[in-house]
């Protein structure tokens, strides 16, 4: 008998001695992988320790061996799987709610309360800076202010426009106060996500992004204080101040202590190349060396994408249900049916890997499709502080660049494929009227707010005057039509030209100025 014909002998001999134990094991595991391990009775989970050392046996056999590839190939994944099950059994929920907000949470409090500190005097340092500068100067607050989070709300709004933005949200028609809270509460918990995910770079970033979140409300609270509404704006925040604003200053601290790092997500090292194939040695506490594969770049793109599938269509189902509700009932159920969809949306963005990862297979569905699962880099389970950072650095690394584009786009500034090969800031309405710098230095600061106040009223006949009359001044006055996109596309280069004079010491308050 030939060498090569006496292997496989031996190899069928092998299997058939031993694959009535290899079946009834991964029939076990499978159970167990999907949530039934209730319907195991108590011998057949006595008799899985026993199974899993037959395996491993028979895996140490089949090296040494020499025998065909797929068998060793199989065996390894199947001591594998029964590994993370065998071993990586964790305490009932509850349990370890409990545990975390009895021991661990209290720890971890005391153990950053220095970079709490630092987190917090940042954004107080950020907050009375801006607040000194919109208060000697109002048009600070359009340089400090994000246009999208300003509401049209601004200095050159009167105290009853914010007093009601304040109580009613705009009237009893068009009362959208809840939906702003739950927008409030989604932003502010990006933020903390934020501030913890860019600790990465030495804290830098936390530490600027800490600062710039106390800029944005020392310029709210200037513009209200001016208008006699300090106090009750005060009041308003201190709902959020209790928890969104103490959830950043927190999240803050933990990215000034070192961000993701922290949570120790990547785990000890020792990755090496075997095959062409990347392979982690993990020994088992038995002795047995079980090779882990580590996946390629495009395994866990492709498990991405199906996740990122997954998410797409529920909220897009999400979405026709609310919106078949809405008909359904008209505007009675608007705000409630708005804050539902917002909770949906932030619950997918920032639990849908999370929950998944902390499950028993430890894998989201695209990853279970691709055969992949989330471990520690010593082999072991990650536990839910390790998942969480690992889950922050997918927020900064993806989908807070997926999200600029998309606003980017929406917003009409570029479109997004421009967007995503060049990041070119253009304006279609600039492209579309051109102005010269000579045209852009007739107006100033004064003439800015007034035509953000008419833009913001949205009244036809005010804006067909105002259109006429710059256009008048500017010497385009044979061009009619479009007043709405003409102002605009004037409004956003004015205002980008002064803010640009602004950085070089150089001011225009009003028209009369030279």
């Amino acid at each position: 008998m030939s060498g090569a014909a006496s292997s496989q002998f031996a190899s069928a001999r092998f299997r058939e001695a031993r694959t009535v134990d290899w079946l009834e094991l991964e029939q076990r595991i499978l159970q167990i992988e999907r949530g039934r391990a209730g319907s195991l009775s108590d011998e057949d989970l006595f008799e899985l320790p026993v199974l899993y050392r037959a395996a491993l046996s028979s895996l140490s056999v089949a090296r040494e061996t020499s025998l065909d590839a797929d068998l060793v190939a199989y065996l390894e994944a199947l001591c594998a799987r029964s590994y993370f099950v065998l071993y990586g059994v964790q305490p009932p929920l509850r349990r370890r709610i409990a545990a975390f907000f009895g021991a661990s949470w209290p720890l971890a409090l005391r153990s950053l309360a220095r970079e709490t500190l630092i987190a917090v005097l940042m954004m107080l340092l950020g907050g009375i800076a801006a607040y000194c500068l919109v208060a000697s100067d109002p048009s600070w607050y359009h340089s400090i202010v994000p246009e999208g989070l300003a509401g049209g709300r601004g200095p050159q709004s009167s105290a009853a426009e914010l007093r009601q933005g304040l109580y009613d949200g705009g009237g009893d028609d068009s009362n959208m106060l809840g939906a702003f809270a739950t927008y409030l509460f989604t932003h502010n918990a990006q933020i903390a996500l934020m501030c913890f995910a860019l600790g990465f770079a030495f804290g830098v970033p936390t530490l600027l992004l800490l600062v710039y979140n106390g800029c944005i409300l020392g310029a709210f609270l200037a513009v209200f204080v001016s208008k006699g509404l300090g106090l009750p704006l005060a009041a308003w925040l201190t709902i959020h101040g209790t928890t969104e604003l103490f959830a950043i200053a927190i999240a803050g601290g933990g990215g000034a202590a070192g961000g993701p790092g922290v949570g120790g997500a990547r785990g000890a090292q020792g990755a090496g190349r075997q095959g062409g194939a990347a392979r982690r040695t993990f020994v088992t506490p038995e002795g047995v060396d079980l090779k882990l594969d580590i996946a390629t770049i495009g395994e866990r793109a492709g498990a991405f994408m199906l996740d990122l599938t997954v998410i797409v269509l529920t909220l897009v189902v999400l979405t026709i249900v609310l919106l078949l509700v809405l008909m359904g009932t008209g505007k009675a159920l608007a705000q409630i049916l708005l804050m539902i969809w917002l909770l949906g949306f932030f619950a997918l963005r920032n639990g849908y890997f999370a929950i998944f990862e902390l499950g028993p297979r430890a894998a989201t569905p695209g990853k279970r499709l691709m055969r992949l699962r989330v471990v520690a880099r010593d082999g072991s389970r990650l536990r839910g502080h390790q998942v969480v950072a690992r889950n922050a650095m997918r927020e900064l690394e993806l989908f807070l660049p997926l999200s600029f584009l998309a606003y980017q786009s929406s917003a009409g500034m570029a479109t997004f494929a421009t967007g995503l090969f060049g990041l070119l800031w253009t304006e279609p309405e600039q492209a579309r009227y051109a102005f010269t710098d000579a045209q852009l230095s007739v107006y100033g600061e004064f003439e800015l707010q007034k035509l953000e106040e008419v833009l913001r009223r949205n009244d036809e006949y005010s804006m067909i005057v105002v259109a006429r009359t710059i256009r008048e001044r500017l010497g385009m006055a044979g061009v009619e039509g479009d007043e709405h996109g003409f102002l605009e596309a004037y409004y956003t280069a004015l205002c980008q030209r002064l803010e640009r004079n602004m950085l070089f010491g150089k001011r225009k308050k009003d028209k009369y100025q030279h």
